[in-house]
Formats: C-alpha cells, sequence, structure tokens
C-alpha cells in the first residue's frame, strides 16, 4: 500500500511538493509496536548528488610577540578574502595578546591553512606551529562539516 502527504514549503513562491511512502508492517515483535506500520519514503537516491565540505574550521596560534586581534584579522584577509572569527587568548592591558584561536569559515580547499600560517609567521612570528589538532587531547579544537544532498 502506498501513501502521500503534502510538504508546503515556508516560502511562499514554491508550490508544495508530495512524499510518497510505501507503508508495510514492522518486523519488530516487541508487544507495544506489534500491528503497526512503517512509512519508508518512495525515494530515488539515484535522482540526488551528494557533497560532503569543511563548514569552518578553528586553530590555534601563538605568535612571537603581543598584537591586538584586529591587527591578525587584517592579515588573514589578505588569503582568505573575508573576515574571521578571532578570540584572543589571556588579554593583556591594551587588548593585546599573543594566543588566538581563528575560526576560519569554509577553508576550500583545507591547503589554505598552510598559506593562513606562512602569512601569520611574516607578520608576527610564530612561537610554534598553528594547531589544528590538540595534542593532548588528539582532536581537532574545532570543525563542522556538512553534508549536502541536492
Amino acid at each position: 500500500m502506498n501513501s502521500t502527504a503534502i510538504l508546503s514549503s515556508m516560502k511562499s513562491d514554491r508550490l508544495p511538493e508530495t512524499l510518497s511512502f510505501v507503508t508495510r508492517p514492522t518486523s519488530l515483535k516487541q508487544p507495544r509496536i506489534r500491528d503497526r506500520i512503517c512509512l519508508e519514503p518512495d525515494i530515488d537516491i539515484e535522482a540526488f548528488r551528494f557533497n560532503a565540505v569543511v563548514d569552518w574550521i578553528e586553530i590555534n596560534i601563538s605568535l612571537s610577540r603581543l598584537t591586538q586581534h584586529q591587527h591578525v584579522q587584517k592579515v588573514l584577509k589578505q588569503v582568505l578574502n573575508r573576515r574571521c572569527h578571532i578570540v584572543a587568548v589571556d588579554v593583556a592591558p591594551g587588548s593585546v595578546a599573543d594566543t588566538f584561536v581563528i575560526r576560519i569559515q569554509e577553508p576550500a580547499p583545507l591547503a589554505i591553512l598552510q598559506d593562513v600560517a606562512d602569512l601569520l609567521e611574516a607578520e608576527f612570528g610564530l612561537t610554534t606551529a598553528p594547531v589544528i589538532t590538540d595534542a593532548v587531547m588528539g582532536r581537532v579544537p574545532g570543525a563542522e562539516a556538512a553534508f549536502e544532498l541536492f
């Protein structure tokens, strides 16, 4: 047996879509779900394209001198062509710091992270390589991946 559901759009200029389902009895035997039916969407997966991207990634940097975050921002904009979210760690008087957490939005390609490190090294000097993985915890300080289906 087949069923359908009308999916209306939040955008007023789009027509509602119809989603078809195939109904079947559940194969589970627990008394609380016996005699229930399952609705499986009738979708042709081959009709879709899939893509996975890194939405953002955080890196930790330690500079060889104190500076304000807006000066780091100015250097990053040269290679990224956009503003980044930058958080200064252990801010000193004058709003200066030598350690920052930088969130880079849509770092495509990921090789751009090396360009960022090279630029920061040239402008400020680095006391250590930028940390993309936390050596203590063995993980990325922060990242978000997006899986797209269209």
